[in-house]
C-alpha cells in the first residue's frame, strides 16, 4: 500500500535501509548519488562526499524517529536534534495551486547568504582546462576558483555535472547555487544573462592560429585545414573564413587553433 501523495518519497527513503537484512540502498555516496537522481531530487546524478552521506543516513534516521514518535511511540532527544540540524539551513516558499491547495517549495536563499558556512551546489560543464569531470572528480581552473571562493565563505562545495541547458533549468528551481563551465561573451544560453546572472569577466583571452616552425605563415585561412581541440565556436569561426576545421591535435603538420598561452605546448 503506497503512502499518499509526497509521504510516499518519505517512506521510500527511510526504507533505503532494510532493518531485518541489514542492507542500505545507500551504502555510499554513489549509491546515494544514484537515489536522489531516480527519485528525481536532482536534475543529474550529483558528485557526492562521504559527509553528503553522513548528512543523508542521519536525515534518514531523523526521520524514522518522528515517524515512530507520531505512532505514539516516545521521541528520541537525538531524532530531534539531527531533524533540526540536517533541515536548519533550508528555505522554503509557499506556492497556491488552482484548487487552493498549498505547496512548501524549495526557493533561492539570494546571494551568498544561502551558502555561508553550509555547501555550495556547484553546477559544471565539461569544458577544459577551465573545468573537467574526470572519475566523479571535478577538477580545473573554475573549479579551483570556486573552492577558493567557497572556503573564503566557510562552504564546502559539491559539483553536480550536465548541460548548460539542464544546469540553467536547474538554477531556476535553485538546485544549484553557481554554473562554472569556461563560459564566455558568446556563450549561447549564458551570455544573454536571460536565465541566470552572469560574473563580470576575470580573464581575456583570445585564440590564434600558430603553425609548424618549418611552415610558413599566412593571413588568408580559406581552404586551409586547422586543427582545433573540438568542434565549437572556435571552430565556427573557422568556418566563416572559409578555413576547414580538423578536430585533432595529434598532427605535427597542420596549423593548430589554439589559446595563445597553448600554443608552445601544442606545437
Amino acid at each position: 500500500m503506497a503512502a499518499p501523495g509526497d509521504l510516499e518519497l518519505i517512506r521510500d527513503f527511510i526504507n533505503t535501509l532494510d532493518v531485518l537484512p541489514d542492507t542500505d540502498k545507500i551504502g555510499d555516496p554513489a549509491s546515494l548519488a544514484s537515489w536522489l537522481a531516480e527519485h528525481r531530487l536532482v536534475p543529474t546524478q550529483p558528485t557526492l562526499t562521504e559527509e553528503d552521506l553522513e548528512r543523508a543516513r542521519s536525515l534518514r534516521e531523523a526521520l524514522r524517529g518522528l515517524l515512530l514518535a507520531n505512532a505514539g511511540f516516545p521521541l528520541a532527544p537525538e531524532a530531534a536534534e539531527a531533524f533540526d540540524d540536517a533541515v536548519g539551513s533550508a528555505r522554503f516558499r509557499v506556492r497556491a495551486d488552482e484548487a487552493g491547495r498549498l505547496e512548501l517549495l524549495p526557493t533561492d536563499a539570494g546571494g551568498l547568504e544561502g551558502v555561508q558556512n553550509a555547501t555550495m551546489r556547484v553546477g559544471i560543464v565539461d569544458n577544459d582546462p577551465w573545468t573537467r569531470m574526470e572519475d566523479g572528480r571535478a577538477s580545473g581552473i573554475e573549479v579551483e576558483l570556486l573552492k577558493d571562493f567557497a572556503r573564503e565563505l566557510g562552504a564546502d562545495t559539491t559539483f553536480v555535472p550536465g548541460t548548460t541547458p539542464e544546469l540553467l533549468e536547474a538554477a531556476k528551481e535553485a538546485e544549484v547555487d553557481v554554473l562554472v563551465g569556461g563560459f564566455t561573451s558568446t556563450s549561447p544560453g549564458v551570455s544573454e544573462g536571460k536565465e541566470a546572472g552572469v560574473t563580470g569577466t576575470y580573464l581575456t583571452t583570445r585564440f590564434v592560429v600558430g603553425v609548424p616552425p618549418d611552415r610558413p605563415t599566412f593571413d588568408d585561412p580559406s581552404g586551409r585545414k586547422i586543427a582545433v581541440e573540438r568542434i565549437d565556436t572556435t571552430a565556427a569561426m573557422l568556418k566563416e573564413e572559409g578555413a576547414v576545421p580538423v578536430e585533432d591535435l595529434s598532427t605535427a603538420e597542420m596549423p593548430i587553433a589554439a589559446y595563445e598561452w597553448q600554443l608552445p605546448v601544442v606545437c
